[in-house]
């Protein structure tokens, strides 16, 4: 049996390592029965195409990404994809959302179900990090110093009231060089893929770490297989997991010594206090979003308030809805 697996990564991105090492354990766990066919880079179904694709069951699988979807997914996407402590715990916290706790496990996977979806695990995506053309060493200063933050968290800029510039990741690189922004946000491995280094002077480290997009596969295929066939893909899944944790750990210290060495800069750390500062609006942001969204439905912002009170209690952030 070959899966069809759309991709809108290359095989060479972070992500695409993951992809390609989960067919390896298909094929592994299988004997060579199960192998995974990738339509590679989005060059047949991207970012804006790809979820009706894998719904339609053009596809059997993707790697769903909740932001990229929020308008379809509000359950899912509505805690961002960030977390705090560690790269372990926000991928452990993501995990208990999604599948082991089970009062939010049974919202976020119906809601999948909805689009004839069905998640297997979620995925590690790094520490996050915040790239400037000026030096600056707090989060005040990061502030008060950027006229303009291009791509990133949108959301969150506007809320600690500075100017945002809409631009794609792909045109950060020339954004930052032309001086149309800044500064902005993004995981470490994607900006040390685009070279964000070599036009960002200051870069600092912020204390939160991704953990979010989920191997999704679709549930009218899913049923047409047999029990065995079920199991092999779903440990292939559980050890893609664990896997994008162990490449994401090994990553980080081997590119920030390269970014470091290539652009001849120290790479910085925000305190724990500012850390802490920016997580709350990172939080702020996400609920005003989240509920916004679903406003003036009272279920769907009952679903919504049992995740985020899930969020807080586990990562020991004081929250408390005030609706």
């Amino acid at each position: 049996m070959t899966i069809v697996f759309n991709a809108t990564v290359n095989e060479t991105e972070v992500s695409g390592q993951i992809i390609s090492q989960f067919g390896t354990y298909l094929e592994e766990l299988s004997d060579g029965k199960i192998t995974l066919n990738v339509y590679w880079g989005g060059t047949v179904y991207d970012d804006a195409t790809q979820f009706q694709a894998i719904r339609d069951g053009a596809v059997d699988m993707i790697s769903i990404n909740p932001m990229q979807d929020s308008s379809y997914l509000p359950y899912l996407s509505c805690m961002s994809v960030y977390g705090t402590g560690s790269a372990e715990n926000v991928l452990n916290l993501f995990k208990a959302l999604e599948f082991e706790n089970e009062e939010t496990a049974e919202i976020i996977q119906a809601e999948a179900a909805e689009y004839n979806l069905k998640y297997l695990n979620v995925l590690a995506n790094g520490v996050d990090a915040l790239y400037s053309t000026f030096e600056w060493d707090t989060l005040e200063e990061f502030m008060s110093g950027s006229s303009c933050v291009g791509s990133g968290d949108t959301g969150i800029f506007k809320l600690m009231g500075m100017n945002v510039s809409d631009v794609t990741p792909s045109e950060v690189y020339d954004a930052l060089q032309r001086g149309i922004c800044d500064s902005t946000n993004c995981a470490l491995s994607a900006a040390y893929s685009m070279s964000w280094d070599e036009v960002a002077s200051n870069i600092v480290i912020d204390g939160l770490w991704a953990a979010g997009n989920n191997f999704t596969i679709n549930i009218d295929f899913w049923n047409t297989l047999s029990e065995g066939q079920q199991q092999i893909i779903q440990e292939a899944a559980d050890r893609a997991s664990d896997y994008s944790l162990e490449l994401q750990n090994e990553m980080e210290s081997t590119m920030i010594e390269e970014m470091e060495s290539r652009s001849d800069m120290t790479i910085k750390y925000l305190s724990d206090e500012d850390s802490l500062e920016y997580y709350g609006y990172l939080f702020t942001s996400s609920v005003e979003n989240s509920l916004n969204q679903v406003s003036g439905d009272e279920d769907a912002t009952a679903k919504i308030v049992t995740i985020l009170e899930f969020v807080s209690d586990y990562l020991g952030y004081d929250w408390e809805y005030e609706g």
